[in-house]
């Protein structure tokens, strides 16, 4: 059996420039929802634990499934840039 070594990145924000429009998505869906984001300092905490610790920090009165499937979809319409010299790695 031969063996290969595979590499598995975390590609959001070390591969992909997600920051800026996953904060953009986040302010949409806080518009739309009539929702007041936390502050910056609170919102850079909370970045690195994972979608969906900021969903439910963000939209605590809103069923996680349903905000889940809102930002999904934006996610999706929402393009999105390698970082510089990622292609190259």
């Amino acid at each position: 059996m031969e063996c290969k070594t595979v590499f598995i990145f975390d590609y959001d924000g070390t591969i992909l420039d997600s920051r800026g429009p996953l904060e953009k998505i986040l302010k949409t869906l806080a518009k739309k929802f009539n929702v007041s984001l936390p502050n910056d300092a609170e919102l850079k905490k909370l970045w690195g634990t994972g979608g969906y610790n900021l969903i439910k920090y963000c939209f605590p009165d809103y069923h996680y499934k349903t905000m889940y499937k809102q930002w999904k979809k934006l996610e999706h319409e929402t393009k999105m840039e390698l970082i510089a010299g990622t292609e190259d790695t």
